[in-house]
């Protein structure tokens, strides 16, 4: 089994239902970690493999496009991306608020699926 994974994407969002999280941007972290099909590269060559650019430019436009009312929409959308790449088989991503409360680090929402059972996947 080959994954790839981004540990604590850290992006301000807005995210949120209550009015004051709609009037300004958070400071969020996303972690994602996606198997791939088992295949051994055939090469030391990047077009043999997932490109990570595309999943963290695709994650920071996402963040950037609009405002999410709920943690569990911006991950749904995270898997929907993931899922785009065909040589992805799972994905399990994760969002967190870093200033949801004073007296907690994070809070917040965990997607993990495979292909077969996300109701979106191509």
């Amino acid at each position: 089994m080959r994954k790839l994974f981004f540990r604590n994407l850290r992006l301000m969002a807005s995210i949120g239902f209550y009015q004051h999280e709609r009037l300004r941007r958070q400071t969020i972290h996303i972690n994602l970690e996606v198997e791939l099909d088992d295949v051994r590269l055939p090469a030391d060559d990047v077009q043999y493999s997932l490109d990570y650019d595309y999943l963290r430019d695709g994650i920071v436009e996402l963040v950037k496009s609009k405002h999410f009312n709920l943690q569990e929409a911006l991950a749904e959308n995270i898997v929907d991306l993931c899922f785009t790449c065909p040589e992805v088989n799972s994905v399990c991503v994760s969002t967190a608020k870093l200033e949801a409360y004073p007296d907690v680090e994070a809070v917040g929402a965990e997607i993990r699926t495979t292909r077969a059972e996300w109701p979106k996947a191509p």
